[in-house]
């Protein structure tokens, strides 16, 4: 019973030792959708069914473990209650009971209500914070959570026939892209440069350091308004427009964070190099888009595998070894980031080319989505051996670039 309770605790204060595992599981039915049927074991496919999957379930689970890991580390708050984890588990696996038995509008409404729960959750803490200034990259929190909100609200009006069907499209790229999208833009923005080793500690001088924070909130700020008008061109004969737009607000918040640089060839560790990588895939991906309109699944699967997926791995990996005693391993070549990088190298080529190989294009999905489910399971194997590992002594907990720590040891 003690060590029930003391497991518990523990994955109260660090929920990424739940929600991590539970993604990758999530995810072999995501991704595994294509590779059972071109194996002949589903007699039909569904798009909708994989896309909601990798979103409302896969990244959610990636994203929801760091979050409620990390905001009560930058706010200096409480760590996760047990109804918070025990609401977002049971919402999450809501999800995913509705989405296989074809109930989307449940699944929509459950997403939802794990958006709300979600946001609530950092709300509180950073009202209660005892810090005085959040990382100000955090602002692209709210504009993700109402992104998510309002394309789950959108595809359930569209489905109960209360909106014109052209909608959908615009609510689906509301929460397929936009949650994630803001969010790598935010967190992303604030991580990069820290742990690329190029961030610049700001002056001294307190009024400055207010006059900087003001700035920098501005132009977050507007950037992700604009960032939602680019969704509401979505669907609509202005969607090409919206797409440049978004290339736009995407390029220049990650040649102003300095995220998009040279470290993707001459970084220190193949973790840095990797993780350069993710963003510079972001932004080819969305910048290709206006002048490849015929290109877009192919090049959203660039912006998704290539960016969002690859920065996920990177983070968990950081995640996973600093709060297991390892951090110093992070720099070292761990056969996990070839995998990881390989893996996604591998499944994005083959994404591409099944584009011109009309007659076998289902069966080179399937060995895509193979190849993409062999680096995660390898992904699952190598951090189950860590999560539930905690600091030995003279271990050190956290182990990353000194104004990281200062932020609040968040990851």
């Amino acid at each position: 019973m003690g060590s029930i309770k003391v497991r518990l605790a523990l994955i109260q204060n660090e929920p990424y030792r739940l929600f991590f595992p539970l993604g990758i599981l999530f995810a072999l039915g995501g991704v595994g959708h294509w590779l059972f049927y071109a194996l002949g074991w589903m007699s039909g496919y569904s798009g909708f069914l994989h896309a909601n999957i990798q979103t409302q379930l896969y990244l959610a689970c990636f994203v929801g473990g760091f979050l409620m890991t990390a905001v009560p580390r930058f706010s200096a708050t409480w760590p996760a209650r047990g109804w918070e984890l025990a609401g977002s588990l049971a919402l999450l696996s809501g999800m995913a009971t509705a989405l296989f038995f074809g109930r989307w509008v449940i699944s929509e409404i459950l997403y939802a209500l794990w958006l709300i729960l979600l946001m609530r959750f950092m709300v509180v803490r950073f009202l209660k914070r005892r810090v005085q200034y959040p990382p100000v990259q955090f602002i692209w929190i709210p504009p993700a959570i109402f992104l998510g909100l309002a394309g789950a609200l959108i595809v359930v009006l569209v489905l109960a026939g209360k909106l014109d069907p052209g909608w959908m499209q615009t609510g689906r790229a509301m929460q397929e892209q936009g949650f994630i999208l803001a969010l790598a833009l935010g967190v992303g923005g604030f991580l990069g440069p820290r742990l690329m080793g190029i961030h610049q500690l700001p002056l001294a001088d307190p009024q400055h350091s207010k006059a900087q924070i003001r700035k920098k909130i501005l132009i977050h700020a507007t950037c992700a308004v604009l960032l939602i008008v680019s969704f509401f061109l979505e669907g609509s004969e202005e969607d090409i427009k919206g797409y440049a737009l978004r290339a736009v607000i995407v390029t220049g918040m990650f040649l102003w964070t300095g995220v998009l640089n040279k470290k993707i060839f001459s970084g220190p560790s193949f973790f840095v190099r990797l993780f350069s990588s993710s963003f510079w895939m972001i932004a080819l991906g969305y910048g290709l888009i206006p002048f490849f309109p015929k290109l877009l699944v192919a090049l959203l699967h660039l912006v998704f595998l290539g960016g969002f997926s690859l920065m996920i791995y990177c983070v968990s990996t950081m995640v996973v070894l600093n709060h297991a005693g390892h951090g110093d391993t992070l720099n070292k070549p761990l056969w996990i980031f070839w995998l990881i990088g390989g893996g996604a190298a591998v499944s994005l080529g083959l994404r591409f080319v099944a584009t011109f190989f009309g007659e076998q294009y289902f069966l080179i999905l399937g060995v895509s989505a193979g190849v993409w489910l062999a680096a995660a399971i390898g992904w699952f194997f190598f951090s189950v051996h860590f999560l539930p590992r905690v600091p030995g002594k003279g271990e050190p907990e956290i182990n990353l670039p000194e104004e990281l720590r200062k932020a609040g040891n968040a990851c």
